[in-house]
């Protein structure tokens, strides 16, 4: 081995990932005769009836959302490439508008040039058989994005297309962008569809907009309305990225630019919540570093938030400032101020103290023919700036510079911090009782699980503005930044740990008839006060299933009164038809009237309530996951279940449905999302995992649908789910696994959960108590009979906790899984998860448990060690009291940690902190005076300038010593952490949020695969060796530049020794210190291991902060002085 100049690589192969993109999903071929036709040169159309206006085509993430207007209301879509895409939602074609929106994936819409809108006119869609009029279709012309694209900004045009369409003929241009206030209020119809045509007559359909929402979008009675002819994306609202070639650019929204207690909007906003929202989405932006592959790097922002921020603003666009410059962002587009201007990084209007350059394109004065806007050329090293007048004259031009060096803030004035943690108030407030129905609350409310949160819906008598206090929080029913003032249906979305803690929630409600422009005005508030039970209360919920009672609301509601239950289940098919407001109600009265507000709901839609006119109402009264989706999945302590929406119950293109459906695309979707569930494998910390779905699709064999049942089917499989919970086919019947009714073969069994007959108005309903280790199913008439019991078997919780006595799992939940972990002989019947359990050392405050953390504090600013003794109550027998333990230790055994420290510096010269674990055990020596038989002791050192104030960090080492192995079992844990004292006038505080002793395939945390711990013990090599069948003969190292992607060179692999394969690399010398190379092996053309991104300097770095052996410091000293050769050593676990 080169042992002077090398470093050692271990890496073990990962499993391939394979993801599925979505989104605006063809969901039908198109001829190829039609495809040809539509191929060919085509030139604009002119606008004619049934269409209104152009199309505009905003670019929104990596897609492209094609709007139009047309005259009369009824479905739309348009064909790209000879593919149909469709205006539809959640399934339902977009019937009832003028206004169309369909998105199309821009890898599509680019390999073309052309694309066709297609309409047909549809009134009333009746429940059955529904007859749109014939179609009528527009192609269009396409010309994309180039490479270095000229980008036409307009601002502020305030209601007046005139200025704006001449300036645009100044040269040519390929993007369009609308850069906010394009309308002065939003008070009618027409300031909607004025975006339409400022954009269609600019772009005349062919050339991309990019539109970021001004402040003057947000006021008036229309402005909820303005995300049908905007960009809009449908996970994160009027602000997302934009994907062009060699270009990251965001669209930010930065609301009203007065305080949201301003009179001028009576409170009908909160866009200091919305701000919030865009500050976390920039830092998970940051933290993934997309941004570092693209040379060109610019935000669209309406207001120049850099420098115009009252001073209520000032923090949050300060850290917008923050992570823009992180990203290495050079230039933000704006407008807002109405004075066209250059703002450098020196300017001293700004109050920020960006890196970045921001251009006002717009002048615009009012009374005046004054107007101007920018035309902006982008290339990789300036963007080319011109200020054009409405004349066509130049006003101004700038050059400015295109830099990528992203910007390290410094730690002391510019750090980023982690994201507040929410504020919970955890002593529950005082016990409320239910309260009566009363104006202006027409009904109780429902409180749906969805995610991890609760979606409070309720309904009320007037329309106006809605929010919840919850545990001192308050929660608004708003989206992007506005109160949803215009609805009687009222939609607040609460975490599941404020809510769970609280036991109780607020709802509060005012009045608003009409939201004028400036100073609407609202009535008084009226608020309702609910006790609530979370379903976690029960180690075996219950839960009342209901379905399919359609005009049955009197025989379901009796149903639930057969006994208690800890959360209420409606299967779908709760209406008749979705043909009357009334019916589409049905979901929030049956639910009020049975949980009177204060259980969890959990819903699934069925295919005869999205039948019918009214059915587009289901968004305002049905939960939605925060993606805005009618699947998701449900967390709630020891379960974890999956809603799918399994839609119509025959193919769209049956003629009960008259083409106003679109479900085989949307169960797609649902496919590809199943398959990210899968990947996460968070399902995997939950014991009971259960499905709902409304069709029992494992027993469907319909042709349009076998196919993706049984793909539906697989993957729940593969999650371990022990029961689908279904409706739909009117008889209560419970199919095992192997039962010969399955199509699709599933490893699970399905329960039918009511007996309905229409008829006789006999109804059946049944409660499922999701046992440890079996599911328990019982039937019950509307007389509150008991009409049949059945079992089956929990597949997952009798696995669970099967390897319960292979290691040991303190994680502070305090849940019924923790409850049921601590059962075991290992853990003496002791939960651990109650702070009376650890016994502070001499010089340690008295630990506390909040939240699934462990937190403990030296008792003074001097102490330089801290730490905690797991024991059990009652008397004391020696110096830590009576153990409960008894863990067998293994030679495999490894300890990992995940923790934070908070106000605390290091004591030692070196800057390292060291946390330690003690571990005690009886052993077969029994010497009473040698206490170091008692127990071993390992620990892991640290730099503490890098994890204190930074959040959680994860340490993981090995259990492995002569004397651990010597012990019968462990009977005590001692964390501690040591050479750490408060910061000056200051508390330490070190907060535990898992301690593992265990096998490492079993480690909670195993996102890291490369481990390295040079011990070269027999798990180590074990570890290192290669995966069986691989063939040395074919296998290569490629070693790529990390900025570029080029390939620096391709190495052949070698046998080094049994356990490991090597290769020598020598062009990383002193020169290239801080030259980032990735290295992946390769078996053929196949990765067989992950890309490992490293470089010399990062590695001498960390190794001379952590390590303290002193050869290999030697070792990477060498390294970085003569630098004349690497060698990687990489090598593969078998899985």
């Amino acid at each position: 081995m080169k042992r002077a100049f090398s470093l050692l690589l271990v890496c073990s192969i990962l499993l391939s990932l394979f993801c599925v993109a979505f989104g605006g999903q063809p969901v039908q071929q198109v001829s190829a005769a039609q495809n040809e036709a539509a191929t060919k040169a085509v030139c604009v159309p002119s606008i004619s009836a049934p269409f209104t206006t152009h199309p505009a085509v905003f670019i929104v993430e990596d897609t492209y959302q094609i709007a139009f207007a047309t005259n009369a209301t009824g479905i739309a879509w348009v064909e790209v490439g000879g593919v149909k895409y469709e205006d539809a939602n959640y399934g339902l074609m977009n019937w009832n508008s003028k206004y169309h929106k369909i998105t199309v994936p821009q890898s599509a819409l680019n390999s073309v040039d052309s694309y066709k809108i297609c309409f047909r006119a549809l009134s009333d869609r009746i429940p059955y058989t529904p007859v749109p009029g014939t179609t009528a279709s527009r192609t269009y012309p396409f010309d994309g994005i180039p490479t270095n694209p000229v980008f036409y900004c307009a601002s502020d045009q305030h209601g007046s297309n005139d200025y704006n369409l001449a300036i645009s003929t100044y040269k040519a241009f390929d993007v369009y962008v609308i850069d906010g206030d394009y309308t002065s209020t939003l008070t009618k119809d027409g300031d909607l569809k004025l975006l339409l045509d400022m954009a269609g007559s600019v772009t005349k359909g062919r050339k991309p907009t990019i539109y970021a929402r001004g402040n003057h979008e947000v006021r008036g009675s229309m402005s909820h309305e303005l995300y049908r002819v905007s960009g809009y994306s449908h996970t994160t609202g009027a602000y997302y990225r934009v994907q062009m070639p060699g270009i990251f650019a965001l669209v930010l929204d930065a609301g009203e630019d007065k305080v949201d207690s301003h009179e001028e909007y009576g409170g009908t906003v909160d866009f200091a919540t919305y701000r919030k929202e865009q500050t976390e989405w920039l830092r998970k932006i940051v933290k993934d570093r997309e941004w570092e592959k693209y040379p060109v790097r610019m935000v669209f922002c309406h207001v120049p938030f850099a420098f115009y921020a009252v001073d209520t603003f000032e923090s949050v666009y300060s850290e917008w400032t923050e992570l823009l410059d992180e990203m290495g962002i050079s230039l933000v587009v704006s407008g807002h101020t109405h004075s066209q201007a250059f703002y450098n990084p020196t300017a001293t209007r700004y109050k920020s103290d960006p890196n970045f350059r921001t251009v006002v394109v717009s002048d615009r004065e009012n009374g005046t023919d004054l107007y101007s806007g920018a035309f902006i050329s982008v290339s990789d090293s300036q963007y080319a700036v011109e200020i054009i007048r409405q004349d066509k004259t130049v006003k101004a031009t700038k050059s400015i510079p295109v830099f990528t060096n992203a910007y390290v803030a410094d730690a002391a004035s510019k750090s980023m911090p982690e994201p507040e943690a929410l504020e919970v108030t955890t002593e529950p407030a005082k016990k409320a009782s239910v309260p009566a129905v009363a104006s202006p609350y027409t009904m109780h409310p429902t409180v749906f699980a969805v995610e991890d949160g609760y979606e409070i819906i309720f309904h009320t008598d007037a329309t106006g503005m809605a929010w919840a206090e919850v545990g001192g929080v308050k929660y608004t029913d708003s989206t992007t930044g506005l109160m949803d003032w215009a609805s009687k249906y009222h939609q607040i979305y609460v975490p599941r740990v404020s809510l769970d803690s609280a036991r109780s929630y607020k709802l509060c409600f005012q009045s608003v008839e009409t939201r004028k422009p400036y100073s609407p005005v609202h009535g008084s508030t009226v608020s309702r006060t609910y006790p609530f039970t979370p379903m976690g209360d029960k180690q075996e919920p219950v839960i009342l299933c209901l379905s399919d009672f359609r005009r049955l609301n009197a025989e379901a509601q009796a149903v639930a009164t057969y006994k208690s239950f800890d959360a209420l289940y409606i299967g779908g098919d709760y209406a008749w038809e979705g043909d009357s407001e009334e019916n589409i109600k049905l979901l929030l009265s049956n639910c009020g009237t049975i949980t009177s507000g204060t259980k969890p709901v959990i819903y699934t839609r069925g295919n005869r309530e999205l039948r019918g006119a009214f059915s587009y109402l289901l968004e305002e009264v049905a939960p939605r996951s925060k993606s805005h989706k009618s699947y998701y999945t449900i967390e709630q302590n020891n379960l974890f279940a999956i809603v799918l929406d399994s839609g119509e119950d025959k193919a769209d293109s049956h003629e009960d449905y008259g083409a106003t459906v679109a479900y085989e695309t949307y169960r797609s979707e649902q496919t590809a999302w199943l398959k990210e569930v899968l990947a996460s494998g968070k399902w995997k910390d939950y014991p009971t995992r259960v499905a709902f779905c409304h069709i029992p699709f494992t027993l469907y064999n319909t042709a349009a649908m076998k196919k993706t049942f049984s793909e539906w089917t697989e993957l729940l499989d593969q999650m371990g789910i022990s029961l689908l919970i279904s409706g739909n086919k009117y008889t209560h019947a419970v199919y095992p696994e192997n039962s010969a009714s399955h199509y699709s073969d599933p490893s699970f069994a399905v329960v039918v959960v009511s007996d309905v007959d229409h008829e006789t108005y006999a109804y059946s309903g049944s409660y499922i108590t999701l046992g440890q280790s079996t599911i328990k199913i019982e039937s019950v008439s509307a007389a509150k009979k008991l009409l049949k019991t059945s079992t089956v078997n929990n597949l997952t919780a009798n696995n669970f906790w099967k390897n319960s006595d292979k290691y040991l799992m303190f994680d502070f939940n305090n849940d019924a899984v923790a409850r049921e972990r601590y059962h075991s002989s290992v853990y003496g019947g002791l939960n651990y998860d109650l702070k009376s359990s650890w016994k502070p050392e001499t010089n340690t405050a008295a630990p506390t448990i909040t939240r699934g953390v462990l937190s403990f504090s030296p008792l003074n600013e001097t102490i330089t060690s801290s730490g905690l003794s797991s024991m059990i109550q009652g008397p004391t027998s020696g110096q830590w009291g009576n153990r409960a333990l008894h863990y067998i230790p293994k030679s495999t055994d490894y300890c990992q940690v995940r923790f934070k420290i908070d106000d605390a510096v290091s004591s030692a010269t070196n800057g390292q902190g060291i946390f330690r674990l003690d571990v005690d055990c009886p052993n077969d020596i029994n010497d009473a005076a040698d206490a170091t038989k008692y127990y071993t002791r390992y620990q892991k050192s640290f730099v503490v300038a890098d994890v204190v104030g930074k959040g959680y960090t994860t340490l993981t080492f090995p259990l492995n010593s002569t004397d651990y192995m010597k012990f019968k079992w462990l009977n005590l844990v001692h964390p501690q952490f040591v050479n750490i004292k408060s910061a000056s006038g200051a508390t330490a505080t070190f907060s535990i949020d898992y301690i593992y002793i265990g096998p490492q395939e079993m480690m909670p945390e195993q996102e890291d695969r490369i481990f390295i711990d040079f011990a070269d013990a027999q798990e180590d090599r074990q570890r290192y060796d290669l995966k069986p069948g691989a063939n040395l003969a074919n296998m290569k190292f490629v070693v790529k530049d990390a900025l570029d992607g080029t390939v620096i060179k391709e190495l052949p692999a070698y046998n080094l020794n049994p356990v490991m394969v090597a290769a020598d690399f020598d062009d990383v010398g002193a020169k290239q210190m801080r030259r980032l190379i990735t290295v992946t092996l390769y078996d053929g053309d196949t990765a067989i291991t992950d890309t490992v991104t490293w470089s010399v300097e990062s590695y001498v770095a960390k190794t001379r902060a952590t390590s303290t052996d002193a050869g290999q410091i030697d070792l990477v000293n060498a390294m970085l002085t003569y630098g004349d050769g690497v060698a990687a050593y990489m090598a593969s676990a078998e899985k």
